[in-house]
């Protein structure tokens, strides 16, 4: 996000009677330009453009002005623009316009694409350095929950009142939730003013808010370390199949269940709703556990998170392919919780990994790594056309669906467990560069020397 940082003196305060000197290359002094912000008169009072992190001025020396597109709105639109697209997509299946439909869709998937990237540098911001896989996890816990209450619903919607009954209420749901978020979260604890001094001092303390990017870091991206970095490249493995097994487990074994079983939507939707329920409550304490044991230093954060991925998604991917050679729903059943549900301690590994990697670029790096929700799509189409073939029996079909989802599961998780790390990758801090400001006015104040170091660098992505 783009952080314009206005800075300048009062017209009553500096007008020939501040002395201004600088020395770096992120800022400058110019005139202010009439139909700025604080100008009076027209007068032509020094305005200081600062392209940078947070400084504190003091308020008798300056105002400061900065406007930027907070990762809130961008999360909230996303789920708005998305929700007015649902409410409007049983209309076209109605009217047997299908080239319609995949264009709602996929403007469906577009808008939605910023979303996880955006609330990502929100929870980084938020996160106390202490906390982060508590507030990952708690966040992302009701995604599972959302899950559960959506089978149920949605079945009980689809068989009682009609098909289309679940799209307007989880659209109108989608405008309200979003309207809400958009008026109350704000990006960082810098831009809340509800909290307590002693609140602030204690994001302050564990420095947990995320410095704003400026145009200057913006400009500095390094896209090409980023997407050459093992690590990222561990989180893309783990997002491919986790949004593979994701697609599987919540669009494709309600089909298992009626191809195999003959159960009705309603039925369906009860009993999916199980495993999605478990994995939300194994999201939250497993997210409190590994907090715990990165807190009181019995683990490094990078074998935290590789325990959390590892023992999750590999738990997963062993119940995932037993399922294959399960004929009995009970059985079936029993190997979908303990899958899914152990599956919520990976939470902890890679979707809360983006923010041990970067602090600045967190929403880059989560934009990039969610490129792996490609493996939904695949695992889509691999389920279609498997189940196509006629000369082939549902119970074989089935076999092979989840043989192949289990086998790629385990192999993400060999590799994330080689080549993941915990470790801060990317910093920007404020360095090496210096700002001075040193002035008196005729009111009798006095001499102020103001330092802030300044340095948008990135340090190398390994």
């Amino acid at each position: 996000m783009f952080s314009d940082y206005w800075l300048g003196g009062r017209d009553d305060v500096i007008e020939g009677f501040w002395q201004w000197s600088s020395t770096g290359e992120n800022f400058t002094v110019s005139d202010w330009a009439p139909g700025e912000p604080d100008d009076a008169a027209n007068s032509q009072d020094c305005l200081l453009i600062w392209k940078a992190a947070d400084y504190q001025w003091d308020d008798q020396q300056c105002t400061i002005n900065y406007r930027y597109i907070c990762e809130s709105e961008v999360c909230g639109l996303s789920i708005f623009s998305s929700s007015i697209l649902l409410i409007i997509l049983p209309t076209c299946i109605q009217s047997s316009q299908y080239a319609l439909v995949m264009v709602i869709r996929l403007l469906q998937g577009l808008v939605e694409g910023p979303a996880y990237s955006s609330i990502n540098g929100v929870i980084s911001a938020w996160s106390l350095k202490s906390e982060k896989s508590r507030m990952v996890t708690l966040t992302y816990a009701g995604s599972s929950l959302s899950s559960a209450v959506a089978f149920i619903v949605s079945g009980a919607l689809s068989c009682r009142v009609c098909w289309n009954a679940p799209f307007y209420f989880y659209g109108c749901l989608g405008i309200i939730w979003s309207t809400l978020f958009m008026c109350t979260v704000k990006d960082s604890p810098s831009n809340n003013t509800h909290l307590s001094t002693s609140e602030r001092l204690l994001f302050d303390s564990e420095r947990a808010k995320t410095k704003k990017p400026s145009s200057q870091t913006v400009k500095g991206i390094p896209w090409k370390n980023i997407l050459t970095s093992v690590p990222v490249s561990a989180i893309f493995v783990a997002c491919f199949t986790r949004n593979w097994m994701i697609s599987l487990v919540r669009t494709v074994v309600p089909q298992y269940m009626e191809d195999l079983f003959d159960l009705s939507i309603f039925e369906i939707g009860l009993l999916s709703s199980l495993s999605a329920i478990c994995m939300a409550l194994v999201t939250v304490t497993g997210g409190v556990l590994i907090d715990k044991l990165i807190k009181f230093g019995f683990v490094s954060t990078t074998v935290g998170r590789k325990i959390a991925q590892c023992s999750g998604y590999g738990i997963e991917g062993v119940c995932i392919f037993c399922l294959g050679y399960i004929q009995d729903i009970d059985a079936a059943m029993v190997m979908l919780c303990v899958g899914v549900g152990a599956s919520g301690l990976a939470v902890s590994g890679f979707k809360s990994n983006s923010l041990d990697l970067s602090s600045t670029y967190v929403s880059i790096v989560t934009g990039i790594t969610r490129m792996g929700i490609t493996g939904a799509t695949i695992s889509t189409l691999l389920v279609s056309l498997l189940r196509s073939r006629l000369e082939v029996s549902f119970i074989t079909t089935w076999r092979e669906v989840f043989m192949v989802a289990g086998c790629l599961h385990i192999a993400g998780v060999i590799y994330y467990g080689i080549f993941a790390s915990g470790t801060l990758i990317c910093r920007c801090e404020l360095e090496n560069k210096t700002l001075q400001l040193v002035g008196s006015n005729h009111d009798g104040y006095s001499a102020v020397k103001s330092k802030s170091t300044i340095n948008n660098s990135c340090d190398t992505f390994s």
